[in-house]
């Protein structure tokens, strides 16, 4: 699911459920920028896929965007055992990287600067770790099919 994150959309699906996803990552987006006095775009898009790691596996460390129209990116927790997502300062990523951890919980919603490189941990439980990623852009990513209207 994850290597195919630009074939779908979870926000797409017609469900209830959804929705409220929808208004969730709305909410929060508006809560962080009102928090720092941001202005909130007029219109935003989402990509949103879900990321399925069994027992052993892991996220290796990536970027979701450096372009023109990088914004923000996230995810939500569904079910996770003892992991964490880390982050890694941009500005030092080679020789002494700073790196911030963040602690997996289910329900935490999660949003950064897409172009933040990050990794997770190894998955050990028997149990798959669940998350709901998304991209969000404050233009249309005409770039991506899939991406979603979130106003």
């Amino acid at each position: 699911t994850t290597q195919r994150f630009d074939k779908y959309n979870v926000l797409k699906w017609e469900d209830e459920t959804v929705e409220s996803l929808k208004r969730n990552i709305i909410n929060f987006h508006n809560g962080i920028m009102q928090y720092f006095k941001l202005p909130i775009p007029k219109e935003l898009y989402v990509q949103c896929w879900v990321n399925i790691m069994r027992k052993g596996e892991q996220i290796k460390p990536h970027i979701h965007d450096i372009g023109p129209n990088c914004y923000l990116g996230g995810h939500i927790c569904v079910q996770c055992d003892d992991t964490s997502t880390h982050y890694i300062n941009p500005i030092n990523q080679i020789n002494d990287p700073m790196t911030y951890s963040s602690k997996n919980d289910v329900g935490k919603i999660t949003i950064f600067p897409n172009n933040v490189p990050h990794y997770t941990d190894t998955n050990n439980s028997d149990r798959e770790r669940i998350t709901l990623a998304f991209d969000i852009f404050p233009e249309n990513p005409n770039t991506l099919e899939h991406s979603q209207n979130l106003h």
